[in-house]
């Protein structure tokens, strides 16, 4: 009977101390993952201090899916607008040319365009983004590239900075050239039509003025512009949020170049070339215009705003974002997004 109650009890105090030896060795694992995070960071601080990047580095997500291509200590890589950052030039080669910062002291002195490229089996380099482009701080950064001789060309702004490589990829040589007037968030289109040409398109506009097309035949070396006016002019020059470059892109292929306009709430157009950009067809491929006539049917509301001043809406408008794309057969796909308006303001 004694033993019997020893054996009970041994059995017992087994069971009450299993939670510890539980508890116990989760703890060595959390402390095993501890060690293993704190030699990480570690091994960043050093490769930090090394490039005189930050003097105290803040944790970066490890272990996601893909490849890490660079860090970037700016807040945004855009401007709210959509361009070409990344490009799949079809051979298992990738470029990219984005915004970026390599300084955290928030003097955003080494803010500009950053370029990395993957040859098929490595990248420039992973520590950060490889290669400042511009000499002055710049923005908002798009990439096209010659397909023939693999040359990118970057554009950025202010001052409409277009940067050629005319080295090879992975050793780029980048030729900087400012390009009048001063304006802010262009959007960058490449093509050489298997070497026939250098194209250089770019589109921007400021609210001042209508849309500007600018473009080189020549791969930089001199450029030419014009304006893009609508048969109704009125909404490249105000009303609508347009005109500020950012709600619009551009493509271009084989000599033919389509710019598209989707100016929140207003109208969706087409801005078309079939010789190089020497002349250009509009079209109108969402109506905004037909969509305010509807206004005068739509009684007013005052259950919540002032009588009289606002009217409930149930219409469809485009919502700034979109993009243009030209397929090998020299068709053009034009898309965009739409939201749905509330209220408009009448006075």
């Amino acid at each position: 009977m004694r033993k019997m109650r020893q054996i009970t009890i041994v059995i017992i105090l087994f069971l009450l101390t299993l939670p510890y030896f539980s508890t116990a060795q989760n703890k060595f694992k959390k402390i095993e993952v501890i060690k293993n995070l704190s030699t990480l960071i570690e091994k960043d601080r050093k490769m930090n201090k090394v490039l005189n990047l930050v003097p105290d580095p803040i944790i970066k997500i490890i272990h996601i899916p893909g490849s890490v291509v660079g860090y970037n200590f700016y807040d945004r890589i855009t401007g709210g607008g959509i361009g070409e950052r990344i490009l799949n030039l079809g051979d298992g080669t990738l470029m990219i040319g984005t915004m970026a910062a390599v300084d955290s002291n928030l003097s955003l002195a080494t803010r500009g365009t950053y370029y990395n490229y993957f040859n098929g089996t490595s990248w420039l380099d992973t520590s950060f983004i490889w290669k400042r482009i511009e000499a002055v701080k710049r923005g908002d950064g798009t990439i096209g590239v010659f397909k023939t001789t693999k040359s990118a060309v970057i554009c950025s702004h202010t001052g409409l900075n277009v940067a050629v490589n005319i080295g090879p990829p992975d050793n780029p040589n980048w030729i900087n050239k400012i390009v009048p007037p001063s304006t802010t968030w262009p959007k960058l289109a490449v093509d050489d039509a298997g070497g026939l040409y250098y194209g250089i398109y770019i589109v921007a506009g400021v609210v001042e003025d209508p849309l500007r097309f600018i473009y080189s035949l020549d791969g930089a070396s001199t450029f030419h512009q014009k304006y893009l006016i609508d048969t109704s002019s009125i909404e490249w020059r105000y009303g609508y949020l347009s005109g500020i470059g950012r709600d619009l892109m551009i493509a271009a292929k084989n000599g033919k170049i389509a710019v598209v306009n989707f100016p929140a709430g207003g109208n969706v157009t087409l801005f078309l070339s079939t010789d190089n950009g020497t002349n250009f067809t509009t079209r109108t491929l969402f109506n905004a215009m037909a969509q305010d006539s509807m206004l005068s049917s739509i009684p007013f509301d005052s259950s919540f705003f002032p009588a009289k001043k606002y009217k409930m809406l149930d219409l469809w408008y485009a919502d700034g974002t979109g993009d243009v794309h030209i397929d090998g057969e020299g068709n053009v796909h034009a898309a965009w997004g739409t939201i749905q308006l509330g209220y408009r303001i009448l006075v």
